[in-house]
């Protein structure tokens, strides 16, 4: 039972909701909950106030209070809100435990709630949602991609996209495309706005929908893949021996390679397949299948979740992904993670030398060019091995 104060401060903070004073409202209504035997509804309110200001620890501490006075009769929604709530705090043990009270109670069929979060809890939402997805249509995607046709084999090309043109990029975009010039032994085709319709088009609806230009290079490289085969580099890939060569030969058990990402998902910007691979096939119809559900893409990393959720319900994917070589994905982003700050001669050295690809970014860090940045040495570094940094052919 409220106390006399408790209930005034429950009330107190509904007339600040009202008045628009979010703050004021939380903090009153944390004075009313305050007391050993707080109304779980105030709690899980307090909780929706605090995930709004950003608090995600103080959200977690509101739900898990509010979940131990319901007991089993908690909403399981609750327990969605305080592994989500967990996980954005990070207290990934806690997220864990509640993700798995959560899916308990409607959990996905062959215990693939338990399979997502051995894999890791980061992510766990989209991921499931993914799968579900994926499993409600997994005969129309198979079909789908089994009446995929190859244009031509062209598993001897290196693609790369710059929409605008590699004479119109940002430096940094650039400097990757002459590295790619020095050491690629394949031919690179160059594709941009004007011409990658020579090559691809996406289907009318989808062509209509998709104007993101993240979006819909994700979509043509599969396209790319799927009618030629080859490999995908993007745009801001620095490369410093001839990975066009290397990722071939990584590729020869399944017919696919990309680098792993951690232990759920793998980098999308360096991507090698043989023409019409199952695997990149269903990504992409997957993908185009989200777009024709929703006209548009609920996560950042749908690409990657699909792909995750394909190789764990689609036998012929799950073999075709387990047969293709790990290499993780860390070594190629360190100096990524970098370019905001300046290294030293012994951390940039050891970073370049632990990887053949390098994904750069021309957005983050790109304007840190100092003698002593990341991208300051890789000019002086292209340079000193002869000819201009940037010149893209």
């Amino acid at each position: 039972m409220a106390t006399l104060n408790e209930r005034y401060n429950f009330l107190l903070s509904r007339l600040y909701g009202r008045l628009g004073r979010p703050g004021r409202a939380e903090r009153a209504l944390a004075r009313a909950t305050a007391g050993p035997e707080a109304d779980p509804a105030w709690l899980h309110r307090l909780a929706t106030a605090r995930r709004r200001a950003h608090d995600h620890a103080g959200a977690a501490d509101a739900l898990a209070r509010a979940i131990d006075g319901r007991g089993e009769d908690a909403p399981g929604r609750w327990y969605y809100e305080l592994g989500r709530a967990s996980e954005l705090a990070g207290r990934l043990e806690d997220a864990d435990a509640a993700y798995r009270r959560w899916t308990a109670r409607e959990p996905l069929p062959r215990g693939l709630d338990a399979v997502l979060l051995d894999r890791g809890v980061q992510q766990f939402v989209p991921r499931r949602d993914a799968v579900r997805f994926v499993l409600e249509r997994l005969p129309e995607l198979r079909a789908a991609a089994a009446a995929r046709e190859v244009v031509q084999d062209r598993s001897e090309t290196v693609w790369v996209y710059w929409a605008q043109g590699f004479e119109q990029a940002p430096d940094v975009v650039r400097m990757c495309r002459a590295s790619m010039s020095r050491h690629l032994t394949r031919p690179v085709v160059e594709l941009t706005d004007e011409n990658v319709g020579t090559y691809v088009t996406l289907p009318d609806d989808i062509d209509t929908m998709v104007t993101d230009r993240t979006a819909r290079s994700d979509l043509l490289r599969l396209e790319l893949l799927a009618r030629y085969g080859g490999t995908w580099f993007d745009a801001t890939c620095y490369l410093r021996g001839d990975a066009g060569a290397e990722m071939a030969d990584h590729a020869r058990p399944s017919g696919f390679f990309a680098p792993a990402k951690e232990r759920t998902t793998i980098g999308t910007w360096n991507i090698t397949a043989r023409p019409r691979h199952h695997l990149v096939t269903m990504t992409l119809e997957a993908l185009y299948a989200y777009w024709r559900r929703d006209g548009a893409l609920p996560h950042y990393f749908t690409f990657h979740h699909l792909f995750e959720a394909l190789a764990l319900t689609d036998p012929r994917s799950g073999e075709l992904w387990t047969a293709t070589p790990r290499l993780s994905t860390a070594p190629s982003l360190r100096l990524r993670h970098w370019m905001s700050r300046d290294v030293t001669d012994e951390e940039f050295d050891r970073a370049l030398s632990r990887a053949t690809i390098h994904k750069l970014s021309y957005k983050a860090g790109a304007d840190n060019t100092g003698p002593r940045s990341v991208l300051g040495r890789l000019y002086a570094a292209q340079a000193a091995a002869g000819g201009n940094p940037l010149a893209t052919a």
